[in-house]
């Protein structure tokens, strides 16, 4: 069944995958929930109520270590996706842009009815949006896009010093730093807590449709995901380009020379920043705050290299690399994994399920993820016992290339 035009391009075969960057893929969820869980939960913004010494120790940990390191790696992946489907429809002479192009609306539409109807953490939709911009650099040189890089990833850090001069004009307003690039983070906490608690689900949805239609329109919001995902784009694209994927023994033995220095800068830079209200107290708040969170970013991106580096010295060793398989099943239905957890976890704590929002620690949320991770592993790979994709990938697939995909194996 046809519901477009002729296209001349195929999904990705199941054998024709790289598996490690499935692997990667499912390492990458497991990060994403276990940070997400302090969302789900309330825990990450009820902090005050959870100060037990564990408590307070994972909350450490997973800032210092999970904290936009696994997003990173996602958003990583993402450019990779793209780089080899270019190289394939390169080699087939196909029409990459318009199957792609759809496929970025399906996933716009998937991310506003995720952020919408199931939990308002969402990357979807701006996984689609920054997606377009990777068609503006489908002819760039690998120079081109270095440059571009380091734009992209000091355009949040010149925005934010940008109010500098505003703020310093005011009288009595020497501590007040109004920061327009935090307003993604401001909005996460005006989020109404009580309604997270015991507010119906319609009013849940109404909060959500206030919250899309602010950051959608948001400026600042643009601005930071440009200097935070679009920049991982670019590294994707420009890596997988290389064919670093495509000869990865070639390089193992320079990766795991690098892989302690990387982690240990990358350790060093994100505590640094973490710190920066002692480390700096003699600067001011105006150039204290854009250096602590280009200090956090810079952090992350060496970090989430070093868990890239982790994961494929492990997928070269025989025995560690059967145990990754079963994660690359993970990895392989990631859109359906990820959009799974956000509806496991509001029936969890919000009214419409168990209503175990704001009761639930740290501790326990780390409990709870590796029990929903570890049913995911165990669905994934029962999944793909006899299908292609997972369910939703299937009617990602379907939808843009405008026929009903072949499911059975």
């Amino acid at each position: 069944m046809t519901f477009f035009g002729k296209i001349t391009i195929t999904p990705t075969s199941p054998d024709d995958r790289i598996e490690v960057i499935d692997s990667l893929r499912g390492f990458a969820i497991l990060g994403i929930l276990i940070v997400n869980m302090q969302v789900f939960s309330g825990s990450g913004w009820e902090k005050y109520i959870f100060t037990g010494k564990l408590d307070q120790l994972i909350y450490w940990i997973i800032e210092v270590f999970a904290d936009n390191k696994f997003l990173n790696l996602f958003s990583f992946l993402f450019g990779v996706g793209f780089a080899i489907q270019l190289g394939k429809a390169i080699r087939k002479k196909s029409n990459f842009r318009t199957v792609y192009i759809r496929r970025l609306l399906v996933l716009f539409f998937f991310g506003i009815i995720h952020g919408v109807f199931i939990a308002w953490v969402d990357v979807l939709s701006a996984y689609a949006i920054l997606g377009c911009l990777l068609l503006l650099i489908y002819y760039f040189s690998n120079k081109t896009i270095k440059i571009l890089f380091v734009i992209c990833l000091l355009t949040p850090f010149v925005y934010n010093l940008s109010d500098g001069p505003n703020i310093w004009n005011q009288e009595n307003k020497e501590h007040v730093v109004q920061n327009e690039l935090k307003a993604k983070s401001e909005l996460c906490h005006s989020c109404d807590r009580e309604l997270h608690k015991d507010g119906t689900y319609n009013e849940l949805v109404l909060m959500r449709v206030d919250y899309w239609s602010h950051i959608l329109t948001s400026f600042a919001w643009y601005i930071s995901i440009i200097g935070n995902e679009f920049v991982m784009f670019l590294i994707g694209f420009y890596i997988s380009r290389k064919g670093f994927f495509q000869n990865l023994q070639k390089h193992i033995v320079q990766i795991k020379r690098a892989l302690p220095w990387i982690f240990i800068i990358g350790l060093t830079i994100t505590l640094v920043s973490l710190y920066s209200e002692n480390l700096f107290s003699n600067f001011s708040d105006i150039i204290k705050d854009p250096i602590a969170e280009l200090l956090f970013v810079l952090g992350a991106i060496a970090m989430s290299a070093s868990y890239l580096f982790v994961i494929i010295i492990l997928n070269s060793s025989g025995l560690w690399k059967k145990c990754l398989t079963w994660l690359a099943k993970v990895g392989r239905m990631s859109l359906t994994n990820y959009l799974l957890q956000s509806i496991i976890c509001s029936f969890i704590f919000y009214e419409h399920g168990l209503g175990l929002y704001g009761k639930l620690g740290p501790t326990i949320g780390i409990l709870l993820t590796l029990l929903i991770f570890i049913l995911q592993i165990i669905f994934s790979n029962w999944w793909f016992k006899w299908a292609r994709f997972g369910p939703f990938e299937w009617i990602w697939r379907s939808i843009t290339y405008g026929r009903l995909q072949p499911i059975l194996n």
